[in-house]
């Protein structure tokens, strides 16, 4: 923008929070913290009943502060008349605001404001092996403990809490020529969370003859900032027990042609975020709204899955069917439906989502073919692989974010420590939108990858990798991204990654 012969001294900024009109520029700034400390081992049982007990413990702490600034244009335009506004020092001593840790931030850059991300876990597992020599049996306990919270700007939901005790059972036997596997678990989840709903008062609203009883307001300094928004706060708390069964059939045709057919019927019970979601979310450009009252999905599920190799030639070919009651999706809304309620909320101009249930089909196959031979000292492996999913609701119409079919021609070529790998991926344009979708056009994908490792003893190994990404430089937009408009996948991309590995 030129600003040269503009001329600032006129202008009102003061009721301007960062000056959003004058200063249109932002940047994001996004710091993370992760601490994992992981404890896992193994007891061997001299027992009549258990093998061997395999365990662990985990504990996982999570914090992303994310904060986005509005960009003063005075370091490049030292010539404009800025004279109501003093961005130099950028003095904020005046201002009151509370715990929002607005100041010092970034370096005085602009008016920053912060969002803090966080999760806590702990997780213990045991899984005891019960096999006997007719029977592979195995039982495995799982007790999950987590709390997540969202605090600052956009925080889009309340601090929510799940405790989940999961117990599962795994059996495998040979029955003439089939071997034969099957599978049980049992989920105990209690999820904690609220829902915050504003009330706003207008600052032109005379509260003078209101009565708030003994709320003493007279020391809070409201200033300019939106502490007239009062929030009911309606806390929810649900437990559900979720059960899931499955079983498959193995089995050699020939020498080099097997089978697979698997069966089961799995439930999964909402996420919080599903659930308590009720707020902005810029990283889907979305106002999502959760349901309180979501069920429990069901999937009943059957795959069929072939697998062939001879004579250097491979091949895999998957076939499968979810029929899913109760699936949970995320549905924009319609522009009819934005435009009734836009008056009383514009959602901050972005798009409103709900997360939504209804049953859908989901069905389609996955393919791979492919032949190694040698050549040189080396070998090298041709394939070519397409996997294509159609998904549709019960009613009628298709599920929104479906991935389109692709094509993924690939070489592989391998000698001692050097590795050259090349695939194109060729994605086709998805014409079965959901409502509110757009088509989106297919697009070509060349990537290169050569790693060269150095071999200095049994525990010293060096890898040198050089890579290139989107070589042909495609725009190219993924149906299932919240962004595909804004946001293109990335562009030509060339690096280089250095590995060192001992033991």
């Amino acid at each position: 923008e030129d600003h040269g012969d503009e001329d600032h001294g006129d202008e009102d900024h003061g009721d301007e929070h960062g000056g959003h009109e004058g200063h249109g520029e932002e940047r994001i700034f996004a710091v993370t913290t992760s601490d994992t400390y992981n404890l896992q081992g193994s007891f061997n049982l001299v027992s009549n009943l258990v093998n061997s007990v395999d365990y662990f413990y985990r504990k996982s702490d999570y914090i992303l502060t994310e904060a986005h600034e509005e960009m003063d244009h005075d370091e490049d335009h030292a010539d404009e008349d800025h004279a109501d506004e003093d961005h130099a020092d950028e003095d904020h001593a005046d201002e009151d605001h509370g715990d929002e840790h607005h100041e010092d931030e970034h370096d005085g850059h602009g008016h920053g404001e912060s969002t803090v991300f966080s999760s806590e876990s702990d997780e213990f597992g045991a899984t005891f092996d019960l096999s006997t020599d007719a029977l592979a049996q195995k039982v495995a306990v799982n007790v999950l403990s987590e709390e997540v919270s969202i605090i600052g700007s956009e925080a889009f939901m309340n601090p929510s809490e799940s405790d989940e005790v999961t117990l599962g059972y795994y059996a495998s036997t040979e029955i003439g020529q089939f071997t034969v596997d099957f599978g049980a678990r049992l989920d105990f989840i209690d999820r904690e969370g609220s829902l915050s709903h504003e009330e706003e008062h207008h600052d032109d609203e005379d509260h003078g003859d209101e009565d708030h009883g003994d709320e003493d307001h007279g020391d809070e300094d409201h200033g300019d900032e939106h502490h007239d928004e009062e929030h009911e706060m309606e806390y929810y708390s649900r437990s559900d027990n979720n059960t899931s069964l499955s079983m498959s059939l193995s089995n050699e045709i020939t020498d080099s042609l097997s089978f697979t057919l698997g069966i089961s019927n799995v439930e999964r019970t909402p996420s919080s975020i599903e659930l308590f979601m009720n707020g902005a979310h810029m990283a889907t450009g979305r106002y999502e709204v959760g349901d309180v009252n979501l069920k429990s999905e069901t999937s009943r599920n059957i795959d069929l899955n072939f697998i062939y190799e001879r004579d250097g030639y491979f091949g895999n070919l998957s076939f499968f069917r979810n029929d899913v009651d109760n699936y949970i999706y995320l549905q924009d809304e319609t522009e009819e439906e934005h435009e009734e309620h836009e008056d009383e909320h514009d959602h901050g101009g972005l798009i409103r989502a709900d997360y939504l249930q209804g049953d859908a089909l989901l069905e389609g196959y996955e393919l791979e073919i492919g032949r190694s031979f040698a050549l040189g000292s080396g070998e090298l492996e041709l394939s070519f692989a397409r996997d294509a999913l159609k998904a549709e609701f019960a009613s009628g119409g298709y599920l929104p974010r479906i991935t389109p079919p692709r094509n993924i021609f690939a070489a592989r070529y391998t000698q001692d420590t050097l590795d050259l790998k090349m695939s194109f991926k060729d994605v086709e344009s998805q014409k079965d939108t959901g409502v509110g979708e757009m088509v989106t056009d297919g697009y070509q994908m060349l990537n290169l990858n050569m790693t060269k490792s150095f071999v200095f003893s049994d525990t010293e190994r060096l890898s040198v990798s050089v890579f290139a990404k989107n070589l042909l430089d495609e725009i190219a937009r993924n149906h299932a991204s919240f962004v595909k408009d804004e946001v293109p996948l990335p562009g030509r991309n060339i690096g280089l990654r250095v590995n060192f590995q001992y033991n």
